[in-house]
C-alpha cells in the first residue's frame, strides 16, 4: 500500500521519531546497518535520544562480556544492549579520552575516565570508529 501512495499523500506520524530514526541510519552508515549483532540497538536508539539531541558517532562496543551499541551525542555517551541504557554519561563527567588500537594480544578499546573511575569499551566495530568516537568525545567533552 505504502508503495502505491504518492509523498505528498503522506503524513508522518511521529515526525521527531522519524527525524531521529534518519539520524541513526545516517550515523550508522551501511557498514554498521549490516551487522546482526547491533540491529536491536540501532532499532531503539532513536527512542532513547531526548528531543533536539545531535547523534555524533555511533559504533559496535563490547563492555565485559555484554556486546552492544555505544552513541555519542552532543549531550552524552550511550551504550545500550538490545533496547536497554547499560551505560548513560554526561559529557561534562567525562575527564579523559584514552583509545588503543587492537594489538596482537588484545581487543582495541575506549576508555573513559569519569569521576574517580572509569568506563572501558572493547571490540569497538568498525574497527574505524575507535578514533571516530574518540574524537567526537574530545571535541565536544570537557576533559583535561
Amino acid at each position: 500500500i505504502d508503495a502505491g501512495v504518492s509523498d505528498e499523500f503522506v503524513v508522518p506520524m511521529e515526525r521527531e521519531l522519524e527525524e531521529r530514526s534518519a539520524a541513526v541510519d545516517s550515523a550508522a552508515g551501511y557498514s554498521l546497518r549490516g551487522r546482526w549483532l547491533s540491529r536491536g540497538e540501532l532499532a531503539a536508539l532513536p527512542h532513547h535520544l531526548r528531543e533536539g539531541e545531535t547523534l555524533a558517532c555511533v559504533a559496535q562496543a563490547s563492555q565485559g562480556l555484554t556486546a552492544g551499541l555505544i552513541a555519542v551525542t552532543d549531550q552524552r555517551v550511550l551504550f545500550l544492549y538490545f533496547d536497554e541504557i547499560k551505560v548513560e554519561i554526561p559529557l561534562g563527567e567525562i575527564r579523559a579520552v584514552d583509545a588503543a588500537p587492537k594489538r596482537f594480544w588484545s581487543d582495541n578499546e575506549l576508555v573513559l575516565k569519569v569521576g574517580d573511575g572509569q568506563e572501558r569499551f572493547t571490540d569497538i566495530g568498525p574497527k574505524e570508529r575507535l578514533d571516530e568516537l574518540a574524537t567526537a568525545i574530545r571535541d565536544r567533552a570537557p576533559a583535561d
